[in-house]
């Protein structure tokens, strides 16, 4: 590399062509006839589709040869823009490979100083640069792979060591254990083998180069690691095929499937919309049954009696159910004061339906069993288990359980034994307690007590 004058710096880069894949055609055929000092321009190509940052190298006739590399374009790409300056190289080596006759041309242009000062090439580090060293019968030979700049600085290294290079430039010819590299430094052939040792120290201690084998070690390690991530990549795509290929097959079956579910799930439908439509009835009947209590009137169908029974009674505490029984049948039963306070007791008690129904029974179909004549073990038997006509001989012959069974009507005391039962634990949530006498003299039912199983203490 020559220095034109004091404001200019010299860089050197090499030009590859190629027959296949290139923007244009023939492009070797243009590079062999080339020759040594040709001038050629450098062109800015802003448009091209692989990089907007395009220098492109053409013979003064127009034929394109080649681009500069990327790298230097994309340093150089701003200067030229901002300056519209056009740039002007020399060919300064020329090799045709002799099997493919692909051209390896060698171009020297020089820019101003000012450009190089402000160049960016030290910004991205670099690899370390790839060497080997070969001996022949011609000479000594120093091979790389690296960048421009990696290139002159091992240069710079040999020749400051006292190590004169004879000739330098692109490779074309692969090294004697076949591998192909990017530049070649000539040496003296008389170096001997110390020097040659010398010589791979420098471009390691200075360059932090590495050897032939060093770089071949790592490029193997690195082609094992691509090679397991598409191996994995690879059975996945098997098995994301194999996958989409069993979701095509049942396809068909699960599209019969969903419409059976789309059928059946209509027919719910409609069943359910009955289920609304009857609903709607009980509803009704069921206003038509809260208006009559609000009105108090005592005598109801036998059509609001199923809808208490089952839409309202669930819905009644044991307080509300004693009040509708009142209510309804005044002439039939009478509620003390004391049954609406102990039912406060039961209000969370959840068998409410039950407790209801019992209570229905008790001024309905007991009763009047009672006015036909029957006795009280054949009119109990309308409530089967949930009914006993004495409290147990504990309770019995205890006198404090005997007054807490006492409630006072008409002035006159009143020993309740008769009681309505549902469950038997110690809960307010799931037992209660009713405890009634018959009164044949007023044909009435006196309820004195509902809620939580009365103490025996």
């Amino acid at each position: 590399m020559t220095d034109h004058d004091s404001n200019a710096h010299t860089a050197r880069q090499t030009m590859r062509t190629f027959v296949a894949g290139v923007m244009y055609e023939n492009r070797d055929v243009t590079a062999q006839e080339l020759h040594l000092g040709e001038s050629l321009t450098l062109l800015r190509e802003p448009d091209n589709a692989h990089d907007v940052n395009a220098i492109r190298v053409q013979r003064e006739e127009g034929q394109p040869i080649g681009f500069v590399p990327k790298e230097m374009a994309a340093w150089l790409a701003p200067f030229i823009d901002a300056h519209q300056m056009q740039l002007i190289a020399a060919v300064t080596e020329l090799h045709i490979e002799p099997v493919t006759l692909h051209v390896r041309v060698q171009i020297e242009f020089a820019v101003p100083q000012t450009w190089a000062e402000l160049s960016p090439r030290q910004a991205e580090p670099s690899p370390p640069p790839e060497y080997a060293i070969d001996r022949t019968q011609t000479g000594l030979y120093v091979l790389l792979n690296c960048n421009v700049d990696q290139f002159q600085t091992a240069r710079d290294i040999l020749t400051g060591g006292g190590y004169e290079i004879q000739r330098d430039g692109y490779c074309i010819r692969p090294s004697s254990k076949g591998r192909f590299f990017e530049w070649y430094l000539k040496l003296d052939p008389a170096l001997a083998e110390r020097d040659a040792a010398d010589i791979s120290d420098l471009l390691k201690r200075r360059m932090g180069a590495a050897g032939d084998g060093q770089q071949a070690h790592a490029v193997e390690e690195l082609r094992r690691k691509y090679q397991q991530e598409f191996n994995a990549l690879q059975s996945r795509l098997t098995q994301a095929q194999t996958e989409q290929r069993i979701a095509r097959e049942q396809n068909s079956k699960a599209a019969a499937q969903k419409q059976a579910e789309i059928d059946q799930l209509q027919i719910n439908i409609e069943h359910k919309e009955a289920e609304l439509k009857n609903l709607k009835g009980r509803v009704q009947n069921s206003a038509a049954v809260l208006q009559a209590l609000a009105n108090r009137q005592p005598v109801i169908s036998a059509d609001y009696a199923e809808v208490l029974l089952d839409v309202v009674a669930d819905r009644l505490t044991p307080r509300l159910s004693l009040d509708v029984i009142a209510r309804l049948f005044p002439d039939r039963i009478v509620v003390l004061d004391s049954a609406y306070a102990a039912a406060d007791d039961s209000a969370e008690f959840r068998e409410r339906s039950k407790l209801f129904g019992l209570l229905w029974k008790l001024v309905n179909e007991y009763r009047a069993m009672l006015l036909d004549g029957a006795g009280d073990t054949e009119a109990r038997k309308v409530f089967g288990a949930s009914y006993a006509a004495v409290e147990s001989e504990t309770a019995a012959s205890n006198a404090h359980a005997k007054r807490r069974h006492t409630f006072a009507y008409g002035g006159r005391p009143i020993v309740m034994e008769k009681h309505l039962k549902i469950g038997v634990k110690d809960s307010a949530h799931e037992t209660i307690r009713v405890h009634f006498e018959w009164l044949a003299d007023e044909k009435k039912i006196v309820v004195g007590y509902c809620g939580p199983h009365l103490p025996l203490r």
